[in-house]
């Protein structure tokens, strides 16, 4: 009578192949277990490795999440930083246009009186020649006037354009005094290098008017002051 080779159940592994085997968890209550939900165990029940396998991928998740949530958060602070720069420029602009708009009211109404003066001339039974461009000279100058003092109270810096006139005036290379008005001055002081390029060495003197400049380079002395200006006009077309 012959006997049969002993047969061994599925899924049961012997010899070389057993040692490379995962202990088994069996020190787990099986009521209480995170692994056991609605009657369906999970492989980390009795999986210590696929277990750790498990946390470490779950960390590498949960940290690209975080990367990624911080991310979205930057993007979103730049995003709203950029509304706000957008925001302060499209108010900037609109009030640079009302101040354009404002401007362009003072000249039409400064025409509209040289308009008046000039049909008021016309209606006079006689008027000597000389008469006549005197109005006319005083009207012009009266005019540029007004434009002008609406220039300083819509510039930006009339203290930097002013030195700017100046220095474009005065020698280059060479060390420059500017003396401008206190408000004026006080708007420049913080600025290390108001006209880059050119050295320049600014001094608050009340004597200069707003918007005005005195600059002196060596032997050379320029007066940057639109009064000054506008009188020097006056004497050469109004004697």
């Amino acid at each position: 009578m012959s006997s049969s080779p002993e047969r061994v159940p599925a899924g049961v592994i012997r010899g070389t192949d057993a040692a490379g085997a995962a202990a088994a968890r069996l020190d787990v209550d099986l009521r209480s277990s995170r692994f056991v939900r609605s009657g369906t165990a999970d492989p980390r029940l009795v999986d210590p490795a696929l277990d750790r396998a498990f946390e470490e991928v779950a960390q590498q998740v949960r940290e690209a999440a975080r990367a990624e949530g911080y991310a979205a958060g930057w993007a979103e602070g730049v995003a709203a930083a950029s509304g706000a720069v957008r925001a302060e420029a499209d108010a900037a602009q609109r009030r640079l246009d009302a101040a354009e708009a404002r401007r362009a009211q003072d000249v039409a109404r400064a025409v509209r009186a040289l308009d008046d003066a000039a049909g008021a001339l016309e209606r006079r039974a006689v008027v000597p020649a000389e008469q006549l461009r005197d109005a006319a000279l005083t009207a012009a100058l009266e005019l540029a006037a007004a434009l002008l003092a609406r220039e300083l109270t819509v510039a930006e810096s009339p203290g930097l354009d002013a030195l700017r006139r100046a220095l474009d005036l005065v020698p280059r290379g060479r060390p420059v005094v500017a003396r401008l008005h206190p408000e004026d001055h006080a708007a420049l002081a913080g600025l290390a290098a108001p006209v880059p390029g050119r050295d320049v060495t600014l001094v608050a003197d009340p004597g200069v008017e707003r918007g005005g400049c005195l600059a002196d380079c060596d032997a050379t002395h320029v007066d940057a002051q639109l009064g000054t200006a506008l009188a020097r006009v006056r004497e050469v077309l109004v004697p």
